[in-house]
């Protein structure tokens, strides 16, 4: 222990922090009462890689024992039934059990804490952040890399830019078994068969793939995370799309290689339900606007750029930036101009004035019909308005990769 602090202090403890609501008051709290046993209590509660596989635990029938007294071997003991959990040892009714004899023990109080580390929630007004500014880098205050918005003033060429996916988070965490986990550390149970493919890619244990679950239409892959006892058969034709390696000490450039060497597993031992993502080395603006257009044309939300030199951190990050259609500005057609290459003869791009009269190109988010069906009736389609989606406004005033929505007929 470091000061003062002993082992029956710790609901007293937590009981403070729970009634505490300034930050700054609950780290003065968490700095104060700094111990080795409630460093062990934060890691197991809120480390988002740790994970029980434990359903709601009822105690109401049990009794408990309160003359207990709290000393290391409840500890000693905690920390061995929550290592059988965490590694699945102990799973099901049998889990269950050894849980409830373990707390009955135990008074109520202790029960009760144990209680709320199986649910990863201590209810104590701190989360990572808070923690971690007491005990440094205790554990990854989100649970996977996230994207900022693209600012293309943040680009240094050569990046990497990959599709879009409209589909499921997923970390795939690779020890004896297989875990599939959402973005919030939530287990995916119905993809047996994904966790069975990885366990053929033979990779070393702690290794952490990212990428998405995708199947069909995207109401119907939430259907397969919602239902327990059909699920696994509706999910049937689920694949895991992996865009990344949790590698910590590796640039993306790095990374890329490891992909590339589970791509070549992939395909040698045919894998039905995992693949790999491929994008494109980016070595400047017009490829990339280029590269993004490609991609919302055949359907995809937008795309992800990715800097090479970045390393793979548990938080937002500008080292990977999402492009898609955020604004949104109506504005009527004053020409429709022909398209070139296999869009010869089709529509090209609608040509719209802004509100300050500055004319922007709109040529992507067209159906190929649409394409031919808007070349024929070209004429008539100047001076309708349009909804245009956009990135952002640049500095003269146009719109940064423009995408066609909609007619506007109630703004005619």
């Amino acid at each position: 222990m470091t000061g003062k602090t002993t082992m029956q202090d710790i609901p007293a403890i937590l009981d403070r922090l729970s009634k505490t609501s300034s930050s700054n008051a609950k780290k003065d709290i968490l700095r104060e009462t700094k111990s080795k046993e409630l460093e062990y209590i934060f890691k197991e509660a809120y480390d988002p890689f740790i994970n029980f596989g434990v359903a709601k635990i009822d105690i109401s029938s049990l009794t408990f024992d309160e003359s207990k007294n709290i000393d290391t071997k409840w500890l000693d003991d905690l920390k061995d039934l929550l290592s059988k959990l965490e590694n699945r040892k102990l799973t099901g009714n049998l889990a269950r059990d050894t849980i409830k004899s373990f707390i009955s023990q135990y008074p109520k109080d202790w029960g009760n804490l144990v209680l709320k580390i199986l649910k990863k929630d201590l209810r104590i007004g701190a989360g990572a952040s808070i923690i971690n500014k007491i005990y440094p880098r205790l554990f990854p205050e989100d649970f996977c890399m996230a994207a900022m918005k693209y600012q293309s003033s943040r680009v240094s060429y050569p990046v990497y830019a990959d599709s879009k996916l409209d589909g499921v988070r997923c970390i795939a965490l690779i020890n004896d078994n297989i875990k599939l986990l959402s973005r919030n550390g939530r287990e995916f149970r119905n993809y047996p068969f994904i966790a069975e493919e990885i366990k053929e890619l033979g990779l070393n244990n702690n290794t952490k793939l990212d990428g998405e679950i995708v199947m069909g239409h995207f109401q119907d892959l939430m259907r397969t995370i919602s239902r327990k006892e059909e699920g696994i058969e509706l999910a049937k034709d689920a694949v895991y799309n992996i865009f990344d390696t949790a590698e910590t000490d590796k640039t993306f450039e790095e990374r890329l290689k490891t992909l590339d060497e589970i791509e070549k597993t992939i395909e040698s031992k045919k894998l039905k339900h995992i693949k790999i993502i491929r994008g494109k080395r980016m070595n400047n603006e017009e490829e990339l606007t280029n590269f993004y257009n490609e991609q919302l044309e055949k359907g995809f939300e937008g795309i992800m750029v990715k800097a090479l030199d970045g390393v793979y951190e548990h938080k937002r990050t500008y080292a990977w930036m999402k492009m898609k259609p955020e604004n949104s500005e109506d504005a009527p057609i004053v020409r429709v101009e022909e398209g070139s290459g296999k869009y010869k003869n089709l529509l090209g791009a609608f040509v719209c004035k802004l509100p300050d009269n500055t004319e922007v190109n709109v040529g992507s988010g067209f159906l190929d019909e649409e394409r031919i069906e808007f070349w024929k009736r070209r004429n008539d389609l100047v001076g309708q308005i349009v909804e245009i989606k956009y990135q952002e406004k640049t500095k003269d005033g146009s719109l940064r990769f423009p995408v066609f929505v909609r007619f506007r007929k109630d703004l005619k």
